[in-house]
């Protein structure tokens, strides 16, 4: 061909059909070992959308250089013009085509990760531009007429060759993808985003593909693991930074407790939460959507503490809560230039956008209607994980009342739980909270501190306005403990009188327990058994003293060389990680073990159920007891019918109001323990 003269109309047909054929097998067989890297049937189809990218690419440049060719006069008619792209093109896609065994060969080693895929997309952009510059060269040796190309078209040709068709390419892209929507071939935004760091308009023009994910936590897979404890309450968290997508990005919300993780895709950003004991979960996921070039971003309590530790696994890290930083990040992303770490610069719950309850399967949870309106707590406790978490800003603040009612009012059925820290935590925003809820015919559960609970008529207002079931960190019996853990909020507290409190106003309590304190020797399991069972109270949740990163207490036993692992999987409040000071491993752990066994003995329900007046609040109590601990059957037929929800019915039924007027009673036992105990 390169010996024939195609002045004519039909010669340059037929060399245009020749190059285009060219053009076509070369891209598909590149588009086979480009897409092999991800799976082979990503190889199938990148090898039929890799020739219509090239196609936009030819038709695209070809109308861009005509108009140039007619603007420097060089003589070139639009015919002509498109059969020299479609020369350049065809030699691009040969070249690609015969090199396509070492890009597979090299994807098959290692795939292209998020750091190095903007060299990739440059070089295959300036490829087609040194092709299409070519292809103009090469029609100057078949055209007889044309005797000379002026050196500005030349210098003009490749820019338009390879920018034009890489962004028309890019606009294209989300049209031409698979479900998963894999990453475009051509794509300025990561040429001129990440590597020149200026915003480019069209990365607002594409959707994006989020999956969020909570990894299950490693005592899921304990012998001892309770499905349904790890069935109660969906990942709010997540469900808050998804309502900060645009409305056409597609989302999606992954629990790994309940539900299957599926690795096998490639989404735009794979955001992950990650919590202390399922943290090295979270990096063999992150780990692995880096392989395949997805973006990874972490955030939750461990990454806040660890953060040296967290970026090692991840694209983006975010320190502290993330509802001021995340819509940041998002922006930052459309315009190409994320960065490696963010942090809130104002903590505010102040116009958040409503959570995306729409991507949660209510039936795999028996709490679905779980709520946060506060972030953190008033108190700064040292062994608690959160007060780390705050640091650096406001580590207590609520929404606004009307976005809360807005939210309750969204909630179908009666029963709520708050899974705030410290509902009572704002006087004035309770007392307005509790205002708005009366009426509404709701029946809810929370948590408080002992000093809430006797502070005003809070928890009167409260209970007026359907509380039925509270969580009090009483924690320790023991003063000297209270001190030891900076909790002045119980200090001089009376125990007792804030039980009675609660249960004359028919309010069940679960009591909060650590053990391993330093005052704590081994009377202190029997004692706080007998104590809890003796004042009635419903439920108990029992930990092993935890020294988390990042808290004054892990500081403290880290200094005193009393630590004695930092495998986090250990960091459950099931496990001994610390040198106690006044018991021995063993008689802690074993101390701990049988905490639980003794207070949800048959025999412990009993007695705590008649620590009430009434034989209605004695059953109340009895099968609330029983229901939770001794039934696992029965919860785990629902759960693997995935039908827990309808369990929430017989929960509100059990909640139903009792209270001291209602039932006639006033007169209980009180027996207290004297020695050690408040």
């Amino acid at each position: 061909m390169n010996l024939l003269r195609i002045d004519s109309l039909a010669m340059q047909t037929a060399a245009g059909w020749k190059y285009l054929g060219i053009l076509l097998a070369g891209s598909a067989l590149y588009g086979l070992a480009f897409g092999f890297w991800r799976s082979p049937l990503q190889a199938v189809y990148s090898a039929f959308k890799m020739p219509l990218l090239f196609l936009s690419t030819n038709a695209a440049s070809g109308t861009a250089n005509a108009m140039l060719s007619q603007v420097l006069g060089a003589g070139l008619s639009f015919r002509q013009v498109f059969l020299s792209i479609t020369i350049g093109m065809a030699m691009a896609a040969a070249l690609l085509g015969a090199l396509s065994p070492v890009a597979l060969f090299f994807s098959m080693q290692s795939p292209v990760t998020s750091a190095a895929y903007p060299w990739v997309l440059l070089g295959h952009t300036t490829l087609i531009g040194l092709c299409g510059t070519v292809g103009m060269v090469r029609l100057h040796d078949l055209l007889s007429s044309l005797t000379a190309i002026p050196s500005r078209l030349l210098a003009t040709w490749f820019l338009v060759s390879g920018f034009t068709g890489c962004q028309l390419s890019w606009i294209l892209s989300p049209f031409l993808a698979m479900p998963d929507r894999p990453v475009p071939f051509f794509n300025p935004v990561r040429i001129f985003g990440q590597l020149l760091r200026i915003p480019v308009a069209h990365a607002r023009w594409r959707n994006m593909k989020v999956k969020l994910i909570l990894p299950s936590l490693i005592e899921a897979e304990s012998p001892l693991w309770r499905p349904i404890k790890y069935s109660l309450f969906p990942p709010l968290g997540l469900a808050t930074l998804a309502g900060f997508l645009s409305p056409d990005d597609e989302a999606e919300i992954v629990d790994q407790h309940v539900q299957t993780l599926n690795t096998n895709d490639t989404p735009d950003i794979v955001a992950i939460q990650v919590y202390i004991t399922n943290a090295y979960r979270a990096y063999t996921i992150a780990d692995e959507y880096r392989k395949k070039g997805v973006f990874v971003i972490l955030g939750g309590l461990h990454v806040t503490s660890l953060p040296a530790e967290a970026t090692q696994h991840a694209d983006t890290i975010f320190l502290g809560p993330a509802e001021e930083a995340f819509p940041r990040f998002l922006e930052d992303y459309r315009n190409g230039r994320p960065a490696k770490r963010y942090a809130s610069k104002t903590r505010t719950l102040v116009g958040l956008p409503p959570l995306r309850r729409d991507l949660i399967d209510r039936n795999l949870y028996l709490v679905p209607n779980s709520i946060i309106v506060s972030r953190g707590c008033p108190h700064q406790c040292t062994f608690c994980y959160k007060d780390s978490f705050y640091k650096g800003g406001k580590s207590f603040y609520t929404q606004p009342i009307d976005a809360v009612l807005e939210e309750i009012n969204r909630l179908p059925g009666r029963h709520l739980y708050f899974l705030d820290d410290h509902l009572l935590g704002h006087e004035m925003f309770a007392q307005e909270l509790f205002s708005g809820m009366r009426g509404m015919n709701r029946i809810f559960q929370g948590a408080a501190t002992v000093s809430s609970i006797l502070k005003s008529n809070l928890i009167e207002r409260a209970a007026e306005a359907g509380l039925r079931s509270i969580f009090v960190g009483f924690e320790t019996l023991n003063q000297d403990n209270l001190k030891q853990s900076n909790k002045a909020h119980n200090l001089e507290s009376d125990y007792e009188r804030a039980i009675h409190r609660l249960h004359d106003l028919g309010i069940m309590i679960n009591g909060s327990f650590v053990f391993g304190l330093d005052s704590d020797d081994s009377s202190i399991f029997s004692r706080t058994v007998d104590w809890a069972v003796n004042m009635g109270i419903t439920t108990s949740t029992f930990h092993i003293a935890t020294p988390y990163p990042g808290t004054e207490f892990y500081k403290q036993i880290k200094s005193e060389g009393r630590m004695l692992t930092e495998n986090w999987n250990h960091f459950d409040t099931r496990h001994v990680t610390f040198k106690p000071m006044r018991l021995n491993m063993e008689q802690l752990q074993s101390g701990y073990d049988q905490a639980y066994r003794d207070f949800y003995s048959w025999n412990s329900i009993l007695r705590a159920s008649l620590f009430h007046g009434s034989a209605k609040h004695q059953l109340k109590h009895f099968f609330y007891t029983a229901g939770w601990k001794k039934f696992e059957p029965l919860w785990n037929m629902a759960i693997h019918m995935k039908k827990l929800n309808l369990m929430t019915p017989l929960l509100e039924g059990v909640l139903s109001r009792i209270t001291k007027q209602a039932d006639g009673s006033g007169t209980r036992p009180a027996k207290l323990l004297k020695e050690s105990t408040l």
